[in-house]
């Protein structure tokens, strides 16, 4: 399995941190399946879904809140949406359509300088 953003065939690598370790399992179809251990002897699961070009497109898990993302044609973040009230069932499957949820918008503009400066859309 390829990894879309290193082009590097996957495998297993293990990561330790202060709340345990992270093991990265590769997944067909774009996405890539994160195992988190933590101390407690709890397992989480994160999903990562990603854009042809690499780019993060979507995060879900069991213990993150789900995210999706578009960019720009200079790779920079054009949109963040965060979703709530996701069913915890979904939220285990690898496979999470987060179009059929309402999301939380951030869009995010650009000023000439290139810092990025996040706008919430108005309401109305």
């Amino acid at each position: 399995v390829t990894d879309p953003r290193t082009r590097l065939e996957g495998g297993v690598s293990q990561f330790t941190g202060t709340d345990g370790i992270v093991i990265p399992l590769p997944r067909g179809g774009g996405n890539r399946k994160n195992c988190l251990f933590l101390n407690k002897g709890n397992l989480a699961n994160t999903f990562t879904s990603y854009h042809p070009d690499g780019q993060v497109k979507a995060t879900w898990g069991t213990h993150t809140y789900p995210t999706s993302r578009t960019y720009d044609l200079q790779g920079r973040m054009k949109t963040l949406s965060t979703y709530r009230n996701v069913p915890a069932a979904q939220l285990e499957s690898a496979t999470l359509d987060l179009s059929t949820h309402s999301a939380d918008l951030t869009i995010w503009k650009y000023e000439p300088t290139g810092l990025p400066r996040p706008e919430l859309p108005s309401a109305g």
